[in-house]
């Protein structure tokens, strides 16, 4: 059996974990790679910090602290679902979900607005099934959670830069109409009230699809039987079969 037409589930939270984790990803290895070539001063990070400070801080020396890590290091971040109580990690990125609300839905519940799920059959009839279609209006935040406030800072001031970055990338991937803004956060019960916490907002549309319950047979044969005005038996039938095309037809 094979469905045609199928559209997994969309998770839109998945989406923002992924990019955020390759944002990471390519934010280190640009910066090695840029060394490397003693091309130091075309990397990413330099190109956004470089000659800003705050105090006696150097922001682009501290954002090669705080970013440029490895798995042994024990400030390395990626980034999860929800914040972990059980890492060693002070520094921590997660995404959560804040709301969700229905936007610019059609009539009813969006059947047909999507073809029709089809499962092939070998050894008995084609089976399909309708497929629904709701569009959310959801808001989403990236959190981020440090010990230092200057990290936190530069965390989210570059992970924001560079997911403004990515809006192509995920208008492609099915979150549209995104707009971001941002807030510091104040007793979150999941984390400790002696770490420093600042969210990214990000706010998007997207459509989720899913089949109705029920699987009805695909028809491969239509028979049509009539009775004129008066008449007491019917005439008929005429068969349409699957390969039959309708469109020539001139009885």
């Amino acid at each position: 059996m094979s469905a045609q037409n199928n559209i997994p589930m969309f998770l839109p939270e998945h989406v923002l974990l992924d990019t955020i984790n390759g944002i990471l990803t390519i934010i280190r290895d640009d910066y090695r790679n840029k060394v490397a070539e003693d091309r130091e001063d075309e990397n990413m990070l330099y190109l956004l910090l470089n000659g800003q400070s705050v105090g006696k801080s150097n922001l682009y020396n501290e954002a090669v602290a705080t970013f440029i890590t490895t798995h042994q290091n024990p400030k390395h971040i990626d980034c999860k679902l929800s914040f972990d109580h059980n890492a060693t990690k002070v520094n921590q990125i997660y995404v959560t979900q804040l709301s969700e609300n229905d936007k610019n839905n059609s009539i009813g519940i969006g059947e047909g607005d999507q073809d029709e799920l089809i499962m092939a059959r070998n050894d008995e009839p084609d089976q399909y099934r309708e497929q629904y279609m709701r569009r959310y209006l959801a808001t989403y935040y990236v959190v981020i959670v440090c010990e230092n406030r200057i990290e936190m800072t530069i965390l989210y001031n570059v992970l924001k830069s560079m997911l403004v970055s990515c809006m192509s990338h995920f208008a492609l991937q099915g979150l549209s109409n995104m707009k971001m803004g941002g807030q510091e956060l104040k007793m979150r019960s999941e984390v400790p009230d002696r770490l420093f916490q600042k969210a990214i907002i990000i706010n998007f549309e997207y459509e989720q699809v899913a089949p109705i319950i029920v699987i009805q047979e695909v028809f491969r044969k239509i028979r049509i039987f009539w009775r004129p005005v008066e008449a007491t038996v019917s005439q008929g039938p005429i068969e349409f079969e699957e390969d039959d095309d309708l469109s020539e037809s001139s009885s």
